[in-house]
């Protein structure tokens, strides 16, 4: 893990920078909305990278399977909120409250 360091008082102090989010992290992410959880369609392809101007928010990219077989590329920016992550923008990923909604 990257760290920074943070002059202290007389000493330094080791400070973690954010890191992005794992692919459990983002799955979850994708699942969650008001009111409960769903069921997403399958995604792969993960990668995020940090945003310039805030070393919280990510750029991510990803594939997600589509109704008719294939991966559709999609977009969206997630940023850090304490202990969790939240979604910013960009594309809304498919999902349903029942796996069987999705086709």
């Amino acid at each position: 893990m990257k760290s920074g360091a943070l002059l202290a008082g007389l000493g330094l102090i080791a400070v973690p920078t954010e890191a992005k989010p794992t692919l459990a992290q983002f799955e979850a992410l994708r699942s969650q909305v008001p009111g409960g959880i769903v069921v997403c369609q399958p995604m792969k392809s993960l990668s995020c990278k940090p945003v310039a101007e805030d070393p919280t928010e990510f750029s991510c990219g990803y594939r997600e399977k589509s109704a008719a077989g294939g991966w559709n590329k999609k977009q969206v920016t997630v940023a850090r909120d304490g202990d969790t992550w939240i979604w910013l923008d960009g594309d809304s990923p498919r999902c349903a409250t029942k796996p069987e909604k999705l086709n």
